[in-house]
């Protein structure tokens, strides 16, 4: 489904990512593993169409999303960043009214379901919500326009082992839901738990570490 080829991604003069090639299939579980300043950030906003490469391609089911997020978007690309990707001073519920202008109200009620503490966190403000609260919220959000390909960078980090066990929870039932799932990590072991397809990034360098099987 998703397919990069020679994929590299300047930040100023230095590459960040360098020539890496990588494929995803429907409802497959990808993981980049690799230390901070890896290049996973940048790899993952590159796929979105929020970077634009240097050099190579990124294909999906064959039609180029490269350089656009208009593109990548529309075509089922969606991403929940490390930062959150939340509004700090809307509340859950403004957050959910904004989305039903730009998705399908089913969509967005269907994500919902995911995470019922939304519901009871409906009137406070993004800001107010704990870190994994945030987490979810970006990930309904992100689920709501239907993706075919959701990318999650650094999805756990800093949250408790009870929201986190939530999360890989949640993120292996979306593969079995037929969505792409790749998502980028400091960890081999949270990879290794969810029993990802797993790519190290090594000073930009990718290179695939586990085969499906």
């Amino acid at each position: 489904m998703l397919r990069v080829i020679g994929l590299t991604v300047h930040h100023g003069a230095m590459p960040a990512v360098r020539e890496a090639d990588l494929a995803v299939g429907p409802g497959q579980l990808h993981a980049l593993v690799g230390a901070n300043g890896a290049g996973k950030s940048t790899l993952l906003a590159a796929l979105a169409g929020h970077l634009r490469p240097s050099i190579g391609t990124i294909t999906l089911d064959g039609h180029p999303v490269t350089r656009s997020a208009y593109r990548a978007a529309p075509a089922g690309i969606a991403l929940v960043p490390q930062d959150g990707g939340v509004f700090p001073h809307l509340t859950v519920a403004e957050h959910f009214r904004l989305h039903r202008y730009t998705t399908n109200a089913s969509g967005l009620a269907e994500a919902g379901e995911l995470f019922p503490r939304l519901g009871e966190r409906s009137g406070l403000r993004a800001g107010m919500l704990s870190g994994g609260e945030q987490r979810m919220l970006a990930v309904t959000l992100a689920l709501a326009v239907r993706p075919r390909l959701l990318l999650l960078d650094e999805p756990t980090e800093g949250l408790a082992r009870e929201l986190a066990d939530t999360l890989h929870h949640h993120i292996t039932a979306l593969a079995g839901r037929e969505i792409a799932v790749l998502i980028a990590t400091p960890r081999p072991q949270e990879a290794a738990n969810l029993g990802a397809i797993t790519h190290t990034l090594d000073r930009g360098r990718l290179t695939t570490n586990q085969q499906e099987h």
